[in-house]
């Protein structure tokens, strides 16, 4: 957890299904592995560590990607969360955090165009 967030409740309990275990396993285990603007808070988690945490718990290949869409989730929740938090009203702010958001916006298509390709070169691979 980010040194200037502060607990200003105790944690609730919450369910998490079965097959969400795993994914969440993954990502608490990278808790310390986010990535932070130069100026600002966590931008996303190091992928190259998240693969490397997901190796450490023996994911399956043919489970890759599955699983790490599964911890995208959960870290783009997180994000939310975080940027909640941390809200500040100022107009800079307000500014910045849209800049953020488009950002994140475009590295999500870019992903998206991406796994579309890869998923394309698998079938002429198979």
């Amino acid at each position: 957890m980010p040194d200037d967030l502060e607990l200003t409740e105790e944690p609730t309990e919450f369910e998490v299904l079965p097959e969400n275990w795993p994914a969440l396993e993954i990502f608490l285990d990278c808790s310390t592995q986010w990535k932070h603007a130069p100026m600002g808070g966590p931008t996303g988690l190091d992928y190259p560590a998240l693969k490397m945490v997901m190796e450490f718990h023996a994911v399956a290949p043919t489970e890759f990607r599955e699983r790490f869409g599964q911890v995208r989730l959960l870290e783009r929740g997180a994000l939310n969360e975080m940027a909640g938090v941390k809200r500040d009203t100022s107009a800079r702010d307000r500014a910045a955090n849209e800049r953020r958001n488009a950002q994140r916006h475009q590295i999500d298509e870019s992903l998206g165009k991406l796994e579309r390709l890869v998923y394309h070169t698998d079938e002429f691979q198979a």
